[in-house]
Order: structure tokens, then sequence, then C-alpha cells
């Protein structure tokens, strides 16, 4: 979700799969 945008971007995959980041820390 927006967490994982807002926390940091990792990488692209965030744009396509923003769910995929949603518990990043």
């Amino acid at each position: 979700g927006n967490k994982g945008r807002q926390k940091r971007q990792r990488r692209r995959l965030e744009e396509e799969n923003e769910d995929f980041y949603d518990d990043e820390e």
C-alpha cells in the first residue's frame, strides 16, 4: 500500500505492486 511508498522506495516494483511493500519497515 502507500506505506511502502512513504517509508522508502526500495524498488520500482512498488509502482506495479503497491501491496507488495505494504508492511515494509
